[in-house]
């Protein structure tokens, strides 16, 4: 059946990978590990992550996998549609998504060069429920924009995470003024293609009065978790939101399983 065929090829290339040694971590399907080298595997993509001193581990890896699969062994420069720049000297890599952005901002015709330049992706004036009643066409357009910035927020951007929360919460009416603002959003990216934080603001949803949060958790000085978006409790100052919203993501504070599950170590 062909709807059993993602399930088969999965099962198929974990056991290959546990052949040599490699097993599947407890709580990321599709992270694999020895301890000493990662193995990410999407569909037929697999990118293996390792050490310097384990080069061997890695080459024993694809020749185990080669010599049951037609493989294409590329340095790491993509993956997922994500542009990977390796600062070798500096021992750091920069996940840039330009490409992507470049082609959401063609096919919604933003990429004119003459357009106004945000500096912010999103009005700091609050967005509200339209009154009237948006066109398929309108709520197609509006959700295509909002689907694409959902999509990069998750991905590489968590600085448009809170913007693009915002906009999703429109998505079966969006006024014309929704509609600008998702444009804008798109702006500010394709402005800021190569760019390769608790807090809480309380009470600012004027319909609901909640308020709204984001975090950034940081590993090795890079960003590993985000999120931002309206708490689900309405508090009464600004300080019990600012308690609220720690209290919401302190258990992202703690070394989770993934990273115990790949042997990680995080120092004293």
């Amino acid at each position: 059946m062909v709807f059993e065929s993602p399930l088969l090829w999965y099962n198929e290339i974990s056991q290959a990978l546990k052949e040599a040694g490699i097993d599947r971590t407890d709580e990321e399907p599709c992270v694999f590990t020895n301890g000493k080298i990662l193995a990410l595997v999407y569909v037929d993509d697999i990118l293996i992550l390792n050490p310097r001193q384990e080069k061997k581990a890695v080459n024993d890896l694809v020749q185990h996998l080669q010599s049951k699969y037609d493989l294409r062994e590329e340095e790491f420069k993509w993956y997922l549609g994500i542009r990977a720049v390796r600062d070798r000297p500096n021992r750091k890599v920069y996940l840039c998504q330009d490409e992507y952005i470049e082609k959401i901002a063609r096919k919604f015709k933003l990429s004119d060069l003459k357009l106004r330049v945000p500096s912010i992706p999103i009005a700091t004036i609050p967005l509200v429920k339209y009154n009237g009643q948006a066109t398929k066409e309108e709520i197609k357009a509006y959700q295509e924009r909002v689907g694409s910035l959902m999509y990069i927020a998750v991905m590489t951007r968590p600085d448009i995470a809170r913007a693009a929360a915002q906009l999703a919460r429109f998505l079966t009416n969006p006024s014309p003024e929704h509609l600008e603002a998702a444009n804008q959003c798109i702006r500010y990216l394709y402005s800021t293609r190569f760019l390769a934080i608790v807090d809480a603001s309380f009470g600012d949803d004027v319909e609901t009065r909640r308020s709204s949060q984001g975090y950034v958790m940081m590993l090795f000085n890079g960003p590993v978790i985000w999120k931002a978006g309206l708490q689900d409790t309405v508090t009464t100052s600004t300080t019990e939101a600012e308690i609220l919203s720690l209290e919401n993501n302190q258990g992202e504070l703690r070394p989770g399983p993934t990273i115990t599950d790949i042997s990680l170590d995080l120092g004293p």
